[in-house]
């Protein structure tokens, strides 16, 4: 074999490898992004579901709104379908923009930078959602009271075993809003770890 014969092997060896690298990049990176949009979905499933729970009640609210007959019954009534509502769109709205991320559309720099800006919008939500948790469930009580039975919890009053429910109902909503957003917050660790373990590969 003649120096031309080598080169011209050597040539085409060369863009062999080269196309071979170019396909394992593009495998990983369609790998990475199925991961990560696995992960963000485990998210946005539960979220959606709880979603419809919500836009249910506001629904069931609105239907029976005129049994809201005076001030304070149409203030928690208003309330509890701003955050019945509003609450779940902006969730929602933050997971489709974690869902939005795409890593071929970025530089790994940018991909980081965005994910990280959008997990942090993300989480600040979730805090808001356990902000307004208590404050709506206390308020929602007497519009369901209403809505439902038609009765005031504010002049009946309540028996010893309401009490006691929402004594446990409120500890035991202590322990799962923060459950919850360990868990989240923990999904979304593991969802940075995948894009981050693409500067790796590379």
């Amino acid at each position: 074999m003649n120096l031309e014969e080598m080169k011209s092997t050597w040539a085409t060896l060369s863009g062999q490898l080269e196309k071979q690298q170019k396909l394992t990049d593009t495998l990983i990176m369609q790998m990475t992004q199925q991961r990560y949009q696995n992960k963000i979905g485990v998210i946005s499933f539960y979220e959606s579901l709880g979603a419809v729970i919500c836009v249910a009640m506001a629904a069931f609210i609105l239907f029976n709104f005129n049994r809201l007959d005076d001030g304070l019954h149409v203030a928690l009534g208003v309330y509890t379908l701003l955050v019945l509502i509003g609450l779940p769109a902006m969730v929602l709205w933050s997971i489709k923009r974690l869902k939005q991320i795409n890593v071929f559309e970025s530089s790994y720099k940018e991909t980081i930078t965005n994910f990280n800006k959008r997990r942090r919008f993300f989480l600040l939500v979730q805090k808001l959602g356990v902000a307004f948790a208590y404050p709506m469930f206390f308020g929602s009580m007497p519009v369901f009271s209403k809505v439902m039975g038609n009765k005031s919890m504010f002049e009946n009053g309540g028996s010893v075993g309401l009490y006691v429910f929402i004594g446990i109902w409120t500890i035991a909503m202590f322990f799962f809003v923060r459950w919850g957003y360990s868990k989240y917050k923990n999904i979304t660790n593991s969802a940075a770890k995948i894009l981050e373990d693409l500067n790796d590969d590379n």
